[in-house]
């Protein structure tokens, strides 16, 4: 939340005192505090860009570029191919689980070597509870 308070030093107004200060900050962490704080610090860095921002942003505002940030980096996930990520966890012998459940990076051709004979077997006694 530090962004927030960089962002307010651009903005100062003298006719706030201290005290008021300190409340409408805790209003805006208040408010912000479910924001993913990488969009929250990119929103406050694009509302100091604006050549047209002369004032500091209202909260709605904020969470309407950090609402514009996620659904966009959302959309690029969706959009661009899955591929494992370092630091990514996943269930021990994940290839163990029901395929629909399944993340969408897991693929057949990630399974251990030493883990096919397992692999098919359970795959085959899923085909055949299906079957019945």
């Amino acid at each position: 939340m530090a962004c927030l308070l960089r962002l307010g030093s651009h903005y100062w107004t003298p006719d706030f005192t201290p005290a008021q200060a300190k409340h409408l900050l805790a209003d805006y962490i208040e408010d912000l505090e479910s924001a993913f704080l990488p969009d929250l610090d990119a929103a406050c860095a694009y509302w100091r860009r604006k050549p047209d921002a002369k004032r500091f942003p209202k909260i709605g505002e904020l969470l309407a570029i950090v609402s514009d940030r996620r659904r966009e980096r959302m959309d690029t996930e969706k959009s661009s191919p899955s591929t494992f990520q370092f630091g990514e966890s996943r269930p021990v012998m994940w290839w163990c689980l029901p395929p629909n459940i399944w993340k969408r990076h897991w693929h057949e051709s990630e399974i251990p070597a030493d883990q096919w004979d397992r692999y098919a077997f359970i795959k085959e006694k899923r085909s055949a509870e299906v079957a019945q």
